[in-house]
């Protein structure tokens, strides 16, 4: 479920992606301060999703570049098809990478949690991750 979910991006147009990201992680932040009572798990808690959050931010930031950068092979009529296979095999396998570090510090949250934890806060993960990918808002279009 969460590799799938983890193709990220946000779609609203009306909050900066960054924002929307930063605002998601409060959440999940201000239900891990709620739930978990050991000051110690908190704290390791905490750094998890400080970390969580950095990689969100980076991949947001991913998937503007790999936009502009297309649009603008798009628009270049001399654009070869080698120029956009590669730009798409290095937006791939950054992606890739993405999925396996998100993954692992989800991992490292279940880890942390208690299983009554863990299903408090994990309401609020799925909120992170469940953020539309820009591309799939387009097709429902």
């Amino acid at each position: 479920m969460l590799a799938s979910a983890l193709v990220f991006g946000c779609a609203s147009h009306d909050v900066p992606e960054s924002k929307l990201v930063a605002q998601k992680m409060q959440i999940v932040r201000d239900e891990v301060a709620r739930v978990v009572t050991d000051e110690g798990r908190r704290h390791k808690l905490q750094q998890v999703l400080d970390d969580y959050e950095r990689q969100l931010e980076m991949f947001t930031r991913s998937v503007d570049s790999f936009q502009k950068r297309i649009q603008a092979l798009n628009a270049d009529p001399d654009a070869q098809r080698s120029q956009f296979t590669e730009l798409i095999r290095s937006y791939e396998a950054g992606r890739g990478s993405f999925r396996t570090q998100v993954t692992g510090l989800h991992l490292d949250l279940v880890a942390l949690t208690t299983e009554e934890e863990w299903r408090a806060i994990a309401k609020r993960e799925a909120e992170v991750i469940k953020v539309d990918d820009p591309a799939r808002a387009e097709e429902a279009k």
